[in-house]
């Protein structure tokens, strides 16, 4: 993976130009700096810098300033009276170490702000060891040959200019990357003044174990250098890298300027011995500390990281409307939502470590019939739709629950969600009535249509009764017993008044408009209890009529006002059937209305009509009965409003029901109309 973060875009030739002058002037002060930290018995620094500088300025800013930096090391070698052939060599492999050091970092995927260990191991490797490496291979040939150096052997040589190169690099390269890449400072206030004290503490460290301000037995102790150490972890813990790498810089500058100077613990000793010991200890603390510092940068981004996906599980969990439960093994809860606490009237707290069993009776893996036991074998899922009692009532809950399996393949816990169905059940319930009444309906209509047929064929038979009936009434003459007479009399009635009952149903079923007329209220009212005369003797049912004088004439059609009779009248003789024993009574009360209209009255002392059917009692196929259509009160109350009364029903306080409808009165526009 390559990286490419250069911190710094440059949009016009101007600021182009500004750049390239900056590295010149950044690399001459880099050189000075080298300088003032050479070994007074020979040009050797003991840390180079500019191998740093070259390294982050090629990385940063990309290839064409590798040109840049060979050009300034050439020019200032030549500032400095070398040789131009030397001038030369040493740009030259200045430019080509920071090139080879940036391609490598950049192709081994390094990012700059060293916030990973892996940023550290990179950097170790591809920058202080192989492009210092390079650069102080070429570097120290050219001095070798041009005698520029004391030592005899190129081999001593390189490796002081190499160790010298890659503390440049180790020291100054990340303060140079980290910082470009995040130049901002510490947010917090609290964190800036921990931060200054670091430096202060980091300074004065410095200055204690170099400075030679402590008895001589302890500053010329080599372990006194490691006090620094306690500090550099503390960095590390606190702050990010750049900063981290920062506070190393500034401790590796005093180390340096003293020890140059024959102060501190590494200096009084063999030359070359001191110069490995006080960059062994550097390298060591640069090293440790830069990857204490990834590491803690890493375990912040992890805690960060992990503290967003609490945040977005919790979000999502706490705030959707589904159940979520997760059970062990056994079906004792380890979580739970609170949707499921809502639900239930509880805290998800309490519902912890209580058998899942207990909120969904279905939930018992050791029932044979029980969906559960699907979890404990493949396809290791399982649904289930099931009411729960809740305290806002019954409700229908839909469960999906797979296992989770262990690493041996066996379910180790089990994660439910459940879903309120309640109205969907509901919706699925209103739907499969709605299609049985659909279905009853359609049974109605093709009875209605066999009634049709049947009335069509029973108006013969009927006539030829009505017709024999009045032949023997006639052959009797006038001798004849009146018992016998009045017998054959009511048998032609009765025979006319099916047969108008027949015609009147045949209309109806086609829906032709039924004959209204005047019609004598209480004349209905005793027909229709002369027909069911027998059904009433023989329940011992007593009848009670209170039935109001000089009422005016109905506007009716006498077939469908007996229909209306009949209905209430059988149901009251049904309803005190299945009553429990007493008195046994049926009223029936008319009584004229102030709004022109006479009002029928029928009650019973039944058992009453069941509250919870009060509301819906003249809907179709709603009936109080264990057998019937439940069509009868619809039929009574529609016939009722198409005569423009109305038809109502109640309980009457001392038991039993009571139908009350009203009929118009028959008005004279009406008889003109007629």
């Amino acid at each position: 993976m390559q990286a490419a973060i250069p911190t710094v875009t440059l949009r016009t030739n101007a600021a182009e130009i500004i750049a390239h002058l900056g590295v010149f002037g950044a690399y001459f002060l880099a050189v000075q700096i080298g300088r003032y930290f050479a070994l007074p018995q020979t040009e050797l620094s003991l840390v180079w810098p500019v191998t740093g500088l070259a390294l982050a300025v090629v990385y940063l800013l990309g290839r064409r300033f590798v040109v840049t930096v060979a050009l300034a090391a050439a020019t200032v070698h030549l500032m400095l009276e070398h040789i131009a052939l030397v001038a030369v060599a040493v740009g030259l492999g200045v430019g080509v170490a920071a090139a080879l050091g940036a391609w490598l970092l950049r192709r081994s995927g390094f990012q700059p702000r060293f916030e990973q260990v892996g940023d550290v191991l990179r950097f170790v490797l591809f920058g202080a060891l192989a492009s210092s490496a390079v650069s102080s291979l070429i570097g120290s040939a050219v001095m070798y040959s041009a005698g520029m150096a004391p030592w005899q052997g190129f081999t001593s040589l390189w490796w002081m200019c190499w160790v010298a190169d890659m503390m440049g690099i180790l020291l100054v390269g990340p303060v140079l990357t980290a910082w470009a890449a995040d130049p901002g400072l510490a947010a917090s206030g609290r964190l800036r003044l921990e931060q200054g004290t670091l430096l202060a503490s980091v300074i004065l460290a410095g200055w204690v174990v170099y400075s030679d301000v402590l008895p001589s037995s302890l500053a010329m102790s080599k372990p006194l250098s490691y006090c620094i150490f306690p500090l550099m972890i503390w960095a590390a813990v606190r702050c990010r890298p750049k900063e981290t790498a920062l506070l190393i810089l500034v401790y590796a500058a005093i180390a340096v300027a003293y020890t140059n100077t024959g102060h501190g613990p590494f200096a009084g000793a063999v030359l070359q011995e001191d110069f490995l010991s006080l960059h062994a200890h550097l390298g060591m603390l640069s090293l440790t500390t830069l990857l204490l510092a990834s590491a803690m940068a890493e375990r912040r981004a992890a805690e960060q990281a992990v503290r967003e996906s609490e945040a977005k599980y919790r979000l999502m969990v706490e705030n959707q409307t589904d159940l979520v439960v997760k059970t062990d093994r056994d079906g004792y809860v380890l979580f739970a939502s609170p949707t499921v606490g809502e639900t239930f009237g509880a805290t998800p707290e309490r519902l912890l470590g209580k058998p899942f069993r207990l909120l969904v009776r279905a939930a018992d893996k050791d029932h044979p019939d029980s969906p559960w036991s699907q979890l404990f074998a493949p396809p290791w899922c399982c649904y289930l739709e099931q009411p729960v009692q809740t305290p806002n009532g019954q409700r229908w809950l839909a469960w999906a629950a797979k296992a989770v399996r262990e690493e041996n393949g066996e379910p180790g816990a089990v994660v439910a969600v459940g879903r309120d169905v309640t109205e969907r059940r509901r919706a699925e319930d209103e739907s499969r009535q709605y299609l049985e009444e659909l279905a009853h309906v359609g049974r109605v209509s093709a009875m209605g249509e066999m009634a049709a047929g049947l009335a069509h064929e029973l108006n013969q038979p009927l006539c030829a009764i009505t017709t024999y009936s009045q032949a023997c009434r006639r052959l009797l003459g006038a001798n004849a017993e009146p018992e016998l007479v009045g017998a054959m009399e009511r048998v032609a009635a009765n025979a006319q008044r099916a047969g108008e009952i027949i015609r009147h149903m045949r209309s109806f079923v086609r829906k032709d408009d039924p004959s209204v007329g005047p019609a004598d209220i209480n004349a209905l009212i005793k027909d229709v209890l002369e027909l069911t005369s027998a059904e009433l003797h023989r329940s011992r049912i007593k009848v009670e009529m209170r039935l109001g004088r000089d009422l005016p004439a109905v506007a009716a059609a006498r077939v469908q006002v007996h229909q209306v009779l009949v209905n209430l009248i059988r149901n009251a003789l049904e309803a005190m059937d299945t009553g429990a024993e007493g008195a046994r009574r049926l009223l029936i009360r008319t009584t004229a209305e102030r709004n022109d209209s006479v009002a029928v009255i029928v009650a019973d002392t039944g058992p009453g009509l069941p509250v919870d059917l009060l509301d819906n009692i003249f809907e179709p196929f709603v009936t109080g009965k264990t057998e019937g259509l439940g069509l009868g009160l619809s039929i009574s109350r529609s016939i009722v409003e198409n005569h423009g009364g109305r038809l109502l029903a109640g309980n009457r306080p001392g038991g039993g029901a009571e139908f009350h409808f009203s009929l118009p009165v028959f008005s004279q526009d009406q008889a003109k109309a007629g």
